[in-house]
């Protein structure tokens, strides 16, 4: 099998996993919830909801303006890549449809000044070579097709060799259409 392939195959089975440990995470922790946790401003945040390692739920808001569809061309590789603004930040990624979340490798994590510790690395991800270590992360924003998402959730994932662009974007950016070797990113 093609290593990019394979790759890519454990790429999304890792992602599918960390949603399933998450889920799983919060209602194994529901119940046993205690004290504070800390909020992604870094104020302390009460724990009697369920467990989101992301902090309290938060309403991301679309920013919405005239918008074309963007298209992408399949490469070499047989992958589609777009570009997007993270936080202000130009970033790549590859479009992961099978994924749920935005994943980010700790180089791009650092170059978006996210300040991730050793300690915030957890066992969250389920791999086929075993558990992989992630540290859930809040973008201020992601940029793409015209659309602006606020509050955006996403995952710093170890062993990752590119960033992903999972469902939590492509879903409320609008359609996503698969053309032979073209893929469109079409707004609702």
């Amino acid at each position: 099998m093609n290593p990019l392939v394979r790759n890519a195959l454990i790429m999304v089975a890792v992602l599918f996993a960390m949603a399933q440990v998450f889920t799983h995470h919060a209602a194994s922790t529901q119940a046993s919830a205690v004290g504070a946790a800390a909020s992604p401003s870094g104020q302390m945040a009460d724990t009697s909801e369920p467990y989101n390692p992301w902090g309290k739920a938060q309403v991301s808001p679309v920013t919405h303006r005239a918008i074309e569809p963007k298209v992408l061309t399949r490469d070499e590789t047989g992958q589609f890549h777009v570009n997007a603004a993270v936080n202000g930040r130009e970033i790549r990624f590859l479009v992961d449809t099978g994924a749920d979340l935005v994943a980010l490798t700790p180089q791009a994590a650092q170059d978006l000044g996210l300040n991730i510790r050793p300690e915030d690395y957890k066992p969250v991800l389920r791999t086929a070579s075993g558990p992989g270590m992630g540290a859930p992360v809040w973008l201020d924003s992601v940029e793409l097709v015209g659309r602006q998402l606020d509050h955006q959730r996403a995952v710093v994932a170890q062993g990752v060799p590119e960033n992903l662009l999972g469902q939590s974007v492509l879903r409320r950016l609008g359609r996503v259409e698969l053309k032979g070797d073209t893929m469109v990113l079409a707004p609702n």
